[in-house]
C-alpha cells in the first residue's frame, strides 16, 4: 500500500507542477492581452480627444466665419442704403442741372430786354454756374466713390463665396453631426 501511497502522492505533486504551470502560462498569456487590450484602449480614447479638439476648433472657426458673415451682411446692406442715397442724391443734381439749364436759356432770352436785366441775369447765370460746377464735381466724386463701393462689394462677395465654400467643406467634413451647427 505505500507504493499505492507513494504513486498517488507522486502523481497528485504531478498534478499540483502541471496546473501551477498551466495557471502560470494562463496568466502570462492574459497579462499580455490585458496590456494590448490596455494600449489599443489608450489609443483610442488619444484619438477620440485629438478628434475632439479638432472638432471644437472646427466649430470656434464655423463660429467665427458665422460672425464675420453677420458682419459682412450689415456692411454690405450699408453699402446698398449709401448707394441708393448717392443715386438719388445724384438724380436731383441732374435734376437741378436740368433746372439750372432751363433758367439759364430764360436768361438769354431775357438778356435782349435791359442792360440792368442783363447784369443781373448774368450774375444769377454765374452763381448758378458755379452751383452747376460743384454739383458737378461732387458727382463726380459720388460716382468715384459709389466705384469704390461697387469694388468693395465684389471684393466682400469673393470673400462671402470662399466663406460659403469653407463652411460648406466644414459640414462635409463634420458630416451629419454638424447638421446643429
Amino acid at each position: 500500500m505505500a507504493f499505492v501511497d507513494k504513486n498517488a502522492n507522486l502523481l497528485l505533486l504531478f498534478l499540483i507542477v502541471i496546473s501551477a504551470t498551466g495557471l502560470v502560462a494562463a496568466t502570462v498569456y492574459f497579462q499580455k492581452n490585458f496590456e494590448t487590450i490596455n494600449e489599443d484602449y489608450d489609443s483610442k480614447v488619444a484619438q477620440l480627444n485629438k478628434v475632439s479638439d479638432e472638432l471644437e476648433n472646427q466649430r470656434s472657426a464655423l463660429e467665427a466665419i458665422r460672425s464675420e458673415l453677420l458682419l459682412k451682411e450689415n456692411r454690405e446692406e450699408e453699402f446698398v442704403e449709401k448707394f441708393t442715397g448717392i443715386k438719388e442724391e445724384k438724380k436731383g443734381l441732374e435734376e437741378e442741372r436740368t433746372n439750372l439749364q432751363t433758367q439759364n436759356e430764360i436768361l438769354e432770352s431775357a438778356k435782349i430786354s435791359a442792360v440792368a436785366a442783363q447784369q443781373k441775369a448774368e450774375s444769377d447765370l454765374g452763381d448758378a454756374l458755379v452751383a452747376l460746377n460743384r454739383a458737378d464735381q461732387e458727382a463726380e466724386f459720388q460716382r468715384s466713390e459709389a466705384e469704390k463701393w461697387r469694388k468693395e462689394t465684389d471684393r466682400r462677395q469673393n470673400s462671402l463665396n470662399t466663406f460659403a465654400s469653407r463652411l460648406s467643406s466644414c459640414k462635409n467634413t463634420c458630416g451629419s453631426g454638424c447638421d446643429g451647427i
